[in-house]
């Protein structure tokens, strides 16, 4: 499953890169068949992508065991679909123990920054995980010390770590961190040169350290250095609810020192995920379970950058059609709101989603319907949808699909493009 989740994600970066915003219909512009990554035994393990926006070039990292245990692996793909950094790709990094569940983001100027777990103080890789970080040029060559820059080797487990580029050729780093005992969120800034950042602690600072586990967390830039970061939040007992924070540049909390509330209704809230809104907040949806308690609909919620709501307590419906809803994604849109897309079980509560999504202005209005937008309702299972903005108030959608096979572990990849006004292009 991870491995067809890069696949859509290589899918719908290359599309961008190649064709930005005037692709009218779906182009094929690589291999049909798709470029080959790394082919061999054991690997595709947690990977993850980004691309230059000036010149379209694309880096994914993944692990795998081609040298025993679990090691960090990068390749480059330019706009036309070459590899740039050899067949198999550019080791970032192997040590004693594991290294993976890797992330990566582009830093400018050509390099990359790339963060992961790191057992090798725990070959066993068992309780104490670390985070350590690379930085990589053009051709892929580290430029920061060859066995990594340790982020955070605190006694205790690290794990999950995600990136957020500071627009100045360093990156804030996020994770989760069993130092108190429960998890709470981690964060560290290193600068450009790999340095913790003036205003952060040698071993990252508490980004929310509270009551129960905060844990599921997702992160985004506020466009101005820092970052925002959204998590499912257990510090009521039996009722997780969505909290958010933004964290600048220095290391400073800009909302509650405790988290600021997007969502405290009754029941459960969890796995929030979040996009700019282009003026340092952030537009924020989650599955919510205030209605039924056995099926998810999907809400939102629009923060400021003072950290004040724009919508009423809770938020508002995204989506509440009987069945659930599961699986939402969300971009910036490029003419102002937010673009979403989801897995819909309302025409098939048992088990075969659809692919919907919805767009909503700056005011929170929805755009394309009421309960979303049909994006694909073929038969047999459509899920776990990714999306790009397409540069022109639309989107393209890629989601997994078993159309052609009738089985869940044997999916192929589709995708879709919706204009700006809701209509299907491809």
């Amino acid at each position: 499953m991870m491995l067809r989740r890069c696949q859509i994600l290589m899918l719908l970066l290359g599309v961008i890169a190649v064709t930005g915003a005037y692709a009218e219909y779906a182009p094929v512009l690589w291999d049909s068949s798709g470029v080959v990554l790394r082919q061999g035994h054991h690997i595709h393990w947690q990977e993850a992508g980004d691309y230059d926006p000036v010149t379209g070039d694309q880096v994914y990292v993944w692990s795998d065991c081609r040298l025993g245990d679990r090691d960090v692996y990068a390749q480059k793909i330019d706009v036309n679909g070459n590899l740039q950094w050899g067949e198999g790709g550019k080791l970032i990094i192997s040590e004693l123990g594991r290294q993976d569940s890797a992330d990566v983001v582009y830093a400018g100027n050509g390099t990359w920054i790339v963060v992961w777990d790191d057992f090798r103080d725990d070959p066993e890789n068992r309780y104490e995980g670390d985070i350590y970080a690379q930085k990589v040029n053009s051709s892929g060559y580290p430029l920061w010390n060859p066995a990594g820059v340790p982020v955070c080797v605190e006694i205790s487990l690290q794990t999950g770590p995600k990136l957020v580029a500071d627009g100045d050729g360093g990156v804030i780093i996020i994770w989760a961190d069993t130092r108190s005992g429960d998890y709470d969120i981690y964060s560290q800034h290193l600068t450009a040169a790999g340095e913790v950042a003036p205003g952060w602690l040698a071993q990252g600072n508490a980004l929310i350290s509270y009551d129960g586990m905060q844990e599921d967390f997702s992160a985004e830039t506020d466009g101005q250095g820092g970052a925002i970061v959204a998590w499912k939040d257990g510090r009521e007992l039996y009722n997780y609810d969505v909290f958010a924070q933004r964290i600048r540049p220095d290391g400073t909390l800009a909302w509650n020192a405790n988290g600021l509330p997007v969502c405290t209704a009754s029941v459960d809230q969890f796995h929030p995920k979040l996009c700019s809104d282009g003026e340092g907040g952030a537009y924020f949806v989650w599955q919510d379970r205030r209605n039924e308690i056995y099926f998810d609909d999907l809400y939102f919620q629009h923060v400021d950058s003072l950290g004040d709501t724009g919508y009423a307590a809770n938020g508002r419906v995204l989506c509440d059609v009987a069945y659930g809803q599961a699986d939402c994604e969300i971009v910036t849109s490029d003419d102002g709101g937010a673009i979403f897309a989801w897995t819909d079980y309302r025409d098939s509560p048992i088990a075969y989603g659809d692919i919907y999504a919805q767009k909503v202005d700056s005011a929170g209005n929805a755009q394309w319907g009421v309960n979303g937008l049909p994006v694909c309702i073929t038969a047999e299972i459509q899920q776990d949808p990714r999306l790009v903005a397409d540069g022109a108030g639309g989107a393209i959608i890629g989601w997994e699909d078993s159309r052609n096979t009738g089985h869940y572990d044997e999916m192929d990849i589709y995708a879709q493009r919706i204009s700006s006004i809701g209509m299907v292009q491809w």
